[in-house]
């Protein structure tokens, strides 16, 4: 057997370390591998992550130039290449394109070559959708550890699709790291666990979990024991040198379809906040990014893909820190924040003068005031706008809102966002167009254009709200006091989508995970339910009718609102929870009338069938269940995992996991554990169901839904202010009221 050595070092930003501690890790580390290198000419090192490379391309700049040496040299192999190792099971497509992309361009750029194996010793669960990612991104062989969720994959295998494509990956025993000098141990397992066929087996070592590498007294130890081991043969080795042997082999290895491991059922919903910001940083930066689409300035173009690309790596960092074990130093929050929060700065600085310049150059100047809405995609569909228009602290009174083409678009006064607010915020409908933008003119009673049709400002009601049901001409909702217990067609109550226990969230006892190993939440004994005294009506209007149920789950008070729009058979919900429990776990849960016969969910880079599985799965944004006679659809960009049964969708939201006692065995809750997962405090989750939909039909709903506008005041060649020189009495200031005192300015209302 002929045992390849693979001297490596396994670096992550930050985890159960701060991020200047594993800057520091990866200057030392490297520094050392390079050291080796030279001193040893015969030893190799494999190392792959380009946030790394990066760091020290920038600190210290003679150590690169070592390091590109020893790579044209052969000692030095960059494995996959990715900015920074992620969860694959987590991940969202934005953050995996980044990853390859950016993490590949970097190697090509400074070493010429691609990266050809993939590897990721924190993985537990590979799902199938990631191999035609890695099969995209050029990897053909792919490296994991062993683990109690994949003990049972072969040493070797070929992992295959629906369409015949395969990769060849290789799961390594026992381990990535060695602690100690001595390898007897580790090279006895690799060669117990290789392929005795291929003849050939990998032996990972190097010290630390963070850092360190291979140490000289490693080396020493494998010089000194190169024959030591019977029918065995030791080189010094990279991964792409045991792929380059394995991959003429391919043929005869099993074959393996499907996810690898299995799920996990632990870290997904830990430092929700973090985990909810940055996925809104990721999302914010490829709306920026869409805005900059035909934007003519190309230096302006040019500072902007600087700064965004800084805005990129920060998020590039915390989603590994993020997004990996869900576990990370409460002291990192702070670091973890401060860059997601710069992110999302960049994010909205360019969106904000992306978007003013191109209302500037599309818009013609008006002589009335505007309100633009700006989308980063052209879209078909309508959306719905809340805005508090700036009207010089007037209120709207009088005022009519027109679209281009002269027609009034209707409106309703909505609840503000500060009391006692000077003016007042406006709901109304923006009709989906092949343009990303949309205008809309405000006008005043005495201005307006000849031959414009002012019909009533009064609006028929066809949405309603009582405080048992919430509906409109498309779909009625039921209330109970702690739960929705029906969703319907209007015209036929009796069809209900929900199963008896309808939709609603509860409470159940948590433990931690990694102590104590369970299948499904399903295990979890239930704790409390909702305790409330009913809803009560939120608001009552033209356009849009809401329904509130305030209350507590436990200790925790809770609002969960519930909206419906005219026209529309799209339910919103807002779920805003003070959570303050210890050893518990939030679920949102929706049982449905029938069996549901097929899934299909969304996964980055496309969407895929499944069956009814009660094990947690990573959630992306949406999924749609199909029974014999019903279907629905639910959209969410906050929530992370979620489980399937034949009747029930199961969403985790929120987890403060238990310890467990080593004298007693008894569940107790680990005061500093709970402190540290930072799930306490205000959450807000909002998520959307649409009966009937069409799986068809659920990405673009997705994309419709996740696509937030962009809205703003324009004032462009307006004559302002919109009552010329006849200040309203409310707005009259003193020099104003003087002159009326004075006999002057008489053509100024006065009050009664």
């Amino acid at each position: 057997m002929i045992i390849h050595l693979i001297g490596n070092a396994h670096l992550r930003p930050a985890g159960l370390w701060s991020l200047d501690v594993g800057r520091d890790e990866v200057l030392a580390t490297l520094r050392s591998a390079a050291d080796r290198c030279d001193e040893y000419p015969e030893f190799k090192f494999t190392f792959g992550e380009t946030w790394a490379y990066e760091l020290v391309e920038a600190v210290d700049p003679k150590l690169f130039k070592r390091i590109r040496k020893l790579i044209k040299k052969g000692q030095w192999s960059v494995s996959h290449g990715m900015y920074s190792l992620i969860d694959p099971s987590q991940a969202s497509e934005i953050l995996w394109s980044r990853q390859l992309s950016y993490g590949h361009e970097f190697i090509r750029s400074r070493f010429g070559i691609n990266p050809q194996v993939a590897v990721n010793f924190e993985a537990e669960y590979y799902p199938e959708w990631c191999l035609k990612l890695l099969l995209k991104a050029g990897y053909k062989g792919l490296v994991l550890k062993r683990t109690p969720e994949n003990e049972d994959l072969p040493s070797i295998f070929r992992w295959v699709d629906d369409s015949g494509n395969e990769l060849l990956c290789y799961v390594i025993t026992p381990s990535y790291r060695t602690r100690s000098h001595e390898l007897y141990g580790q090279i006895m397992e690799s060669t117990e666990a290789g392929n005795l066929a291929l003849g050939h087996a990998l032996c990972f070592y190097g010290i630390g979990n963070h850092g360190g590498g291979p140490s000289k007294e490693n080396i020493e130890y494998l010089k000194d024991h190169h024959e030591s081991f019977e029918s065995v043969e030791l080189i010094f080795s990279t991964l792409e040198e045991f792929f380059n042997h394995a991959l003429l082999m391919s043929d005869s290895f099993p074959e393996h379809r499907g996810g690898l491991g299995k799920p996990v059922i632990c870290n997904w919903t830990r430092n929700s906040r973090l985990r909810k910001t940055q996925r809104l940083a990721e999302s914010r930066l490829q709306a920026c990014e869409n805005f900059t689409e035909n934007y003519p300035d190309k230096q302006i173009l040019k500072e902007a893909d600087e700064e965004i690309e800084q805005a990129w790596k920060a998020v590039m960092l915390t989603g590994s820190a993020c997004f990996m074990d869900g576990w990370i130093l409460p002291a990192n929050y702070s670091e973890v924040d401060v860059l997601q929060k710069h992110a999302l700065n960049i994010a909205e600085k360019w969106i904000y003068r992306f978007t003013r310049a191109w209302s500037r150059r599309q818009f013609e100047d008006s002589n009335f005031q505007q309100i633009a809405v700006l989308r980063s995609k052209a879209s078909l569909a309508p959306v719905w706008v809340e805005w508090e228009p700036n009207l010089d602290g007037d209120r709207w009174g009088e005022r009519l809102l027109f679209d281009l083409q002269e027609s009034r678009v209707p409106i309703q006064f909505i609840e503000t966002e500060r009391e006692e607010a000077p003016s007042e915020r406006i709901l109304f409908p923006a009709k989906g167009s092949e343009e990303p933008s949309a205008l809309f003119q405000m006008r005043e009673p005495h201005l307006m254009m000849e031959n414009t049709d002012i019909s009533s400002r009064k609006e028929e009601v066809e949405v309603k709200a009582l405080k048992t049901s919430l509906e409109n001409k498309e779909v009625f909702i039921r209330m109970s006091p702690r739960s929705i217990s029906r969703i319907c067609p209007v015209d036929d109550h009796e069809n209900n989508l929900l199963g008896r226990l309808g939709l609603t969230f509860s409470l159940f006892d948590d433990v931690r995970s990694g102590q104590q190993r369970i299948e499904s939440f399903r295990e979890l004994p239930f704790h409390a339910g909702i305790d409330s005294e009913g809803w009560d009506v939120g608001e009552n209007g033209p356009l849009r009718a809401t329904v509130i149920n305030r209350g507590k789950l436990h200790d925790s008070p809770f609002e969960w609102y519930v909206n419906t729009y005219k026209g529309d058979v799209r339910i919103y919900h807002t779920f805003r929870i003070h959570f303050q429990e210890y050893g518990k776990l939030l679920q949102l849960s929706m049982q449905l009338d029938e069996p549901i016969e097929e899934w299909l969910n969304s996964v980055p880079f496309g969407e895929m069938r499944s069956s009814s599985s009660l094990q947690e799965r990573s959630f992306f944004g949406w999924t749609h269940g199909q029974s014999a006679n019903r279907s629905v659809g639910f959209l969410s960009d906050d929530l992370f995992s979620f489980s399937q049964d034949e009747q029930q969708l199961s969403f985790t939201l929120l987890r403060t996991p238990m310890s467990l006692s080593s004298d007693s065995g008894k569940k107790e809750v680990s005061m500093r554990s709970s402190l540290g997962n930072r799930d306490f405090g205000v959450h807000e989750f909002r998520f959307c169901i649409i009966p009937g939909v069409s799986r068809e039909q659920m990405p673009k709903e997705w994309e419709d839904y996740v696509n937030k506008p962009a809205v703003m005041d324009r004032y462009e060649g307006m004559n302002r202010p919109p009552w010329q020189n006849s200040t309203p009495v409310h707005l009259q200031e003193v020099n104003e009221q003087r002159a009326l005192r004075d006999g002057l300015m008489n053509h100024l209302p006065s009050a009664p």
